[in-house]
């Protein structure tokens, strides 16, 4: 449930599950209070590793740029959602991002490594 608060930009949501059971019927219900906290926005995004025809793909295709609604979702899956670029096939990718609650930013690193065959 926290994915769908991380995919809109709310890096600091918790969510707090209140169990209540019932040993009579059986049952048992969660209640849930959710504090998103404030939307975080993408400061900037840097990439190494990338090259050539590589890197136009990227940059054609990477969404999240700087002032767009920070989603840690896409990030950790760009590189399997986007298997028809065919120049970025050969490579995995590490993400790293920081996140700056005094500024509701999130400044993102992308360090590509070509696969070894």
């Amino acid at each position: 449930m926290s994915d769908a608060y991380h995919r809109q930009g709310y890096v600091d949501a918790t969510i707090v599950p209140t169990l209540k059971t019932d040993t009579a019927n059986h049952t048992v219900a969660y209640t849930l209070t959710i504090s998103p906290g404030v939307v975080y926005y993408v400061d900037s995004v840097h990439n190494t590793g990338l090259s050539g025809q590589a890197q136009k793909d990227f940059d054609a295709n990477w969404k999240l740029k700087p002032g767009s609604v920070w989603d840690s979702i896409y990030a950790a899956k760009f590189l399997q959602n986007n298997t028809a670029l065919r120049s970025l096939a050969p490579y995995t990718a590490k993400f790293d991002s920081v996140a700056h609650p005094e500024t509701h930013t999130v400044n993102v690193t992308i360090t590509f490594f070509a696969n070894n065959k």
